[in-house]
């Protein structure tokens, strides 16, 4: 792949947090935010906390009676009978909705920052319950000839980062720590040069050593 930039300081970063697990966008993010800044980087953060998606609680006290409902679950995704069956799977189409609303107001947002800020390459901390957003994501960007890198804690499990790496549009899936080389791998993908040797990427189901 061909640089569209091969001066480091006039690289355009976009980064995509998707981690609403808290409030406010991961404090990781912004380590990788300001390294690139550092380095020169013009660096924007795209994260769903920012257009009205809700952050999930984490090591909260479940409500009173909260058991039940996950014992009714159970029961409803495993029961024959055709009216647990039926009320189940209308349960199950309220959650795909949500998902699919959820999916698109990221996706338009994501849109919206291709259009106006044009990144050279864009970076993307998810989770796995993100794999389908990141689908859409990694197409929109290899329709744009946009290179992209994705990472997060879930890609230490080989499996995971291998199913990631074969996503069309995904350049390279990351696990590790990378603050030591990000400016060197951001700059090698851009300048489309080998980086086989960086340990713990992944490119296209394949893992480098």
């Amino acid at each position: 792949m061909e640089s569209k930039k091969t001066d480091q300081a006039k690289h355009q970063v976009l980064i995509v947090d998707l981690n609403n697990f808290s409030r406010y966008p991961t404090l990781s993010v912004g380590y990788l935010s300001s390294i690139l800044k550092n380095n020169g980087a013009q660096v924007d953060v795209l994260s769903p906390l920012f257009f009205g998606v809700h952050g999930f609680p984490r090591n909260v006290k479940e409500p009173r009676g909260y058991h039940y409902l996950k014992f009714l679950n159970h029961i409803g995704a495993t029961s024959e009978n055709r009216f647990l069956k039926f009320l189940y799977d209308k349960i199950k189409n309220v959650r795909k909705k949500d998902k699919s609303i959820l999916q698109r107001t990221i996706v338009s947002a994501f849109q919206e920052q291709i259009k106006n800020k044009k990144p050279d390459i864009v970076l993307i901390s998810a989770y796995t319950m993100y794999f389908d957003v990141t689908s859409v994501i990694a197409g929109i960007c290899d329709d744009h000839n946009i290179p992209l890198i994705v990472g997060g804690n879930s890609f230490v499990i080989p499996e995971i980062a291998q199913k990631w790496s074969v996503i069309r549009g995904v350049t390279v899936v990351f696990a590790g720590e990378p603050e030591a080389i990000l400016n060197r791998m951001v700059d090698d993908v851009l300048l489309g040069n080998d980086i086989s040797h960086y340990q713990g990427v992944y490119e296209d189901g394949g893992k480098a050593i």
